[in-house]
């Protein structure tokens, strides 16, 4: 079983839509895969993935209102399963952070994928402290790149293990240059700008299924078969190898 969390050090980068692709992915490689919203605060990742309501969240669990955990785990239509967070404001007050650790233990799937906070905030930490392996997603945005800094720093410092820098919403090399360069690490994934990002959103359906032989489907597949350990390699369609080639 292999916990990882994707984290970011500010909102608003792609942290939430990597992290149900990358689910997406992993189980197309025929993996059994959990996706968790550890963003107690703000959750948005099953909204993401196109469900809208549950009766029952991590929330609930980690208030003591639920036991089972099997109560709080959905199957998608995707293939992956789900623990979605409650958009209640009124969720956190009974909530206690420190149970997470007891929920992961007892998942027995082949990935958990931890969609953790922004930032290094309490909760994010515990996301980052209950993981073995951290994804960072990054933009070219000078503040997101600082920001992401911090959050390294607190992996160093505690020991968690980089798995991978994810650079997203990238439109020429120098963005990538620029993240190596203040980071001091290389980027693993470059993940391109694209104006379907939104529309993959706005209709709640997984990039990957939504446009299956574009540039970012194929990156995020192809991440997926290294960290599965299988030896796939998936390609887009013609068009899109020819629009990104140039700054990629």
């Amino acid at each position: 079983m292999r916990v990882i969390a994707i984290t970011s050090g500010k909102g608003g980068v792609g942290k939430t839509f990597f992290s149900v692709n990358l689910a997406v992915a992993l189980t197309k490689l025929g993996k059994s895969v959990t996706l968790i919203d550890a963003n107690f605060t703000t959750p948005n990742t099953a909204l993401i993935s196109g469900y809208l309501t549950f009766f029952n969240t991590i929330h609930d669990y980690l208030s003591e209102r639920i036991n089972d955990i099997s109560k709080v785990i959905y199957k998608t239509s995707y293939g992956f399963k789900i623990v979605p967070g409650s958009i209640d404001l009124n969720s956190m007050i009974d909530a206690r952070i420190e149970r997470f650790n007891l929920f992961l233990e007892k998942i027995k799937d082949e990935f958990i994928i931890l969609d953790t906070a922004a930032g290094i905030g309490r909760e994010a930490v515990s996301s980052i402290m209950n993981s073995k392996e951290i994804i960072v997603v990054v933009n070219p945005d000078i503040s997101s790149i600082i920001d992401a800094k911090r959050v390294i720093e607190v992996c160093n410092r505690i020991d968690k293990k980089i798995l991978a820098l994810v650079a997203n919403k990238i439109s020429k090399k120098e963005d990538v240059k620029k993240i190596e360069k203040y980071l001091n690490l290389e980027v693993n994934l470059i993940l391109p700008e694209d104006k379907r990002v939104k529309d993959s959103i706005e209709k709640r359906i997984p990039f990957i299924e939504l446009y299956p032989s574009s540039y970012i489907a194929s990156q995020i597949l192809n991440f997926a078969s290294y960290l599965s350990g299988e030896l796939y390699e998936f390609k887009p369609n013609l068009f899109e190898r020819i629009k990104y080639s140039f700054y990629l």
